[in-house]
């Protein structure tokens, strides 16, 4: 069972993402309107990428049936323009949360030294079943430090569960 609403972000910005940004707009955006292209579909969430200090987050809040397993899915692209080799200026954490916004969980944190390029989609994995009979909240933070930018672009999630009993 697909567990997020809006997972490739194809509805547009909707209440089902919620986003805090300390920048300027919304970042769930229509890629015929912006420079990168969307994976599939035409929309995405595009995480900082402005070169100046800052911060913007992306949440989707959701029940995992007890017993169940779970497994998160996205892809995902990191392009920068930081030059060093060595100081992850800019990061995107990926972590889970309680329903009341505790941090539970950091899954991984990207940075500006993950940067491959603006057009090489990788596939992220997560097993998410240790939080099965919970509500919680995928969490995704990223932050800039303002020396150069990097953009953090997420798309296509998959939330999937098997088996177990609703939360």
């Amino acid at each position: 069972t697909q567990m997020l609403l809006n997972p490739g972000f194809e509805d547009g910005p909707t209440a089902a993402w919620v986003t805090t940004t300390t920048q300027s707009g919304n970042f769930i955006i229509d890629s015929g309107n912006n420079p990168a292209n969307a994976r599939t579909g035409t929309w995405y969430a595009w995480l900082d990428g402005w070169g100046s200090v800052g911060t913007e987050t992306l949440y989707q809040q959701f029940s995992i049936p007890a017993a169940a397993t779970a497994t998160l899915k996205f892809w995902m692209v990191i392009g920068t323009n930081e030059t060093t080799t060595t100081l992850a200026n800019d990061t995107l954490k990926v972590q889970v949360r309680s329903s009341s916004g505790g941090l539970l969980a950091t899954l991984a944190t990207y940075s500006n030294l993950d940067s491959i390029g603006m057009t090489d989609y990788v596939q992220k994995t997560f097993d998410l079943s240790a939080y099965a009979g919970q509500t919680i909240r995928i969490y995704f933070e990223g932050t800039e430090n303002g020396t150069l930018s990097t953009s953090f672009l997420l798309y296509d999630f998959e939330l999937n569960t098997t088996g177990g009993a609703p939360a």
